[in-house]
């Protein structure tokens, strides 16, 4: 088995959900996915957890600053679209 860095980690984790989504819901979210993936403090299990508790990646992205802030983090940047793509 090779051994995968925290990206594609966590791609594989969202890829084994068991929930499947729709393919136009999948197109739509992988942007998403790619910003949650690369936020700050968040890992494999993080990113597995934050997208079974909000359902999505863009929901889960919209989340993390008020998440951060009640971590106590003073201030906390996303992975921004640009980065993301």
């Amino acid at each position: 088995m090779t051994d995968l860095g925290d990206e594609e980690q966590a791609m594989q984790a969202w890829l084994d959900i068991d929930r499947q989504p729709d393919a136009e819901a999948a197109g739509d979210d992988a942007i998403h996915v790619i910003r949650l993936a690369r936020s700050r403090n968040v890992g494999p299990a993080s990113f597995r957890r934050l997208i079974a508790r909000y359902g999505s990646a863009e929901r889960a992205v919209a989340a993390l600053p008020d998440l951060a802030a009640r971590g106590g983090a003073r201030s906390y940047s996303l992975c921004s679209l640009a980065q993301a793509e």
